[in-house]
């Protein structure tokens, strides 16, 4: 049922959101590569400055209101459906909260 559910997933995330993807590994930009445990997963993330996930924030959404989340991580591993969501930070550490 969990490979299922990630499969839901990807159905409803558009391509644009997509991570992209070299074998196993998700790539978050070109230091970071995630390897999930099995080839049941799927990658995407919001944080998209071309287009805006939601119509509402389309425009110039309210300050930190149209922040997202680097990344979502879906994965399927011992029947059980995992998503994790990852924050990277380097210079603005102290910002993580309010985008979580």
């Amino acid at each position: 049922m969990s490979v299922e559910i990630v499969g839901l997933i990807k159905k409803t995330i558009h391509a644009d959101y997509r991570l992209n993807r070299d074998k196993r590994d998700w790539l978050l930009d070109d230091n970071v590569k995630l390897r999930p445990p099995d080839r049941h997963s799927f990658g995407f993330s919001l944080d998209n400055s071309c287009r805006p996930p939601f119509a509402f924030f389309s425009g110039k959404p309210p300050e930190h209101i149209a922040k997202m989340c680097d990344a979502f991580i879906a994965l399927s591993y011992d029947d059980a459906t995992y998503i994790f969501i990852i924050e990277q930070k380097t210079a603005n550490s102290g910002d993580y909260k309010s985008q979580l």
